[in-house]
Formats: C-alpha cells, sequence, structure tokens
C-alpha cells in the first residue's frame, strides 16, 4: 500500500525531514499534501547512479534548506532539484553531488559567511 497517496497535511507550515534515498514521486507528493507549506527543510543521502529529478514547486514556500551528501564511493551523480517558489526568501544548499537550479524567483539579498 502507498501510503503517500492518503496522507494530507493542509495546515502544515513547517517539516524539517531527513530523507535517505528519497524517490522523486514521494517529494512530489508531499509538495502537494501540503499547500501551506513556508519552511522546508531536508537532508540525507541521494547515492545511487541513477539519475533522478526532484521538482520542488509551491507557492507558499519562504525558506527551504537542502543537504544531501555523497554516498561512500560515489564522486558524481546527475540527480537534479528543480526549484520553483515564487516568494522564497531564504535558501540554503549544502550539496556536493546534485545540479540545483531555481525558477521564478528572485534573489533579495545575499549572506557571506
Amino acid at each position: 500500500m502507498d501510503i503517500t497517496c492518503l496522507v494530507r497535511f493542509p495546515n502544515l507550515r513547517v517539516l524539517h525531514a531527513l530523507a535517505h534515498y528519497p524517490d522523486e514521486e514521494v517529494v512530489h507528493k508531499l509538495f502537494y499534501s501540503c499547500p501551506v507549506l513556508e519552511d522546508f527543510a531536508t537532508g540525507g543521502i541521494i547515492g545511487n547512479r541513477k539519475s533522478k529529478a526532484f521538482y520542488i514547486s509551491t507557492l507558499s514556500l519562504k525558506k527551504l534548506e537542502i543537504a544531501f551528501f555523497e554516498y561512500q564511493g560515489i564522486e558524481y551523480s546527475e540527480n537534479e532539484f528543480v526549484i520553483n517558489a515564487p516568494i522564497l526568501e531564504h535558501l540554503t544548499l549544502k550539496d556536493n553531488l546534485c545540479s540545483i537550479s531555481a525558477k521564478e524567483f528572485v534573489l533579495i539579498s545575499q549572506s557571506r559567511h
């Protein structure tokens, strides 16, 4: 049974979760099931040679943090994140395997660490 099709969080605004070996369809369903999500943070391992495309598309997202890391023995993977979040204010990316592109958002300020 696919539990992801049964879950809906219409009022969830903040979600921080680990995701080891995430599935593209689960990520898509997650954002669909959380229509007012404003703050999303995730991290974990994406470690295989099969490329994946993760689409993060939500009109309400203001803060996004992604931290995925290399699995032992894999030097490069062609995984991709495509972000469509028009009111995104904060973006943190920590990754050494994926390409990440952003659509429909304007960088307001750049933090220097």
